[in-house]
């Protein structure tokens, strides 16, 4: 059994050893403390990931689509092949993630901090960056078809070969 606390006092309880491969579906982890946590392969599709805390995680092939995980904490977390097609993620933090070859089209992350950030070979067509900063991220060989990318730093992003 793993318990998953949370700042908001409604606690988890998770009927498991481990959190790798759990499914986590519909899952309310508003405010959740997940750092340093092990979640690879885990399907949170439509998780309520509001203002948690899920820094130096692994979070690499999980699927988190249509997830809410507006003002949360993702900094420095692999989210390597993950599936974040349509989160709803403005002002996330994920500076120095890590998110090669994931899946995030018809995301909104509007005001998102993704300074350092590594999207190579990702795909985020159809998203919205709009006043995210993205100093030093890397969008290379990643597909932007469809984005607003009226973004903060966007001259020190590297773009190469980048599809637009």
């Amino acid at each position: 059994m793993i318990l998953i606390k949370c700042h908001t006092g409604n606690d988890i309880i998770v009927q498991s050893n481990s959190l790798q491969g759990i499914t986590l579906n519909e899952a309310n982890l508003h405010r959740a403390i997940l750092n340093e946590t092990n979640l690879k392969g885990s399907s949170m599709i439509n998780a309520n990931l509001r203002g948690a805390e899920v820094e130096n995680a692994d979070l690499s092939f999980v699927n988190l689509a249509n997830a809410s995980m507006m003002v949360a904490w993702f900094n420095q977390t692999k989210l390597i092949s993950s599936n974040l097609k349509n989160v709803q993620a403005i002002s996330i933090e994920l500076i120095n993630a890590d998110l090669t070859n994931a899946w995030v089209a018809n995301a909104d992350l509007r005001r998102a901090n993704l300074t350092g950030a590594c999207f190579k070979s990702a795909n985020l067509a159809g998203s919205n960056l709009l006043d995210a900063k993205v100093s030093r991220t890397d969008f290379s060989n990643t597909n932007l078809t469809s984005c607003n990318m009226n973004c903060i730093g966007l001259e020190e992003a590297n773009l190469n070969r980048a599809v637009f």
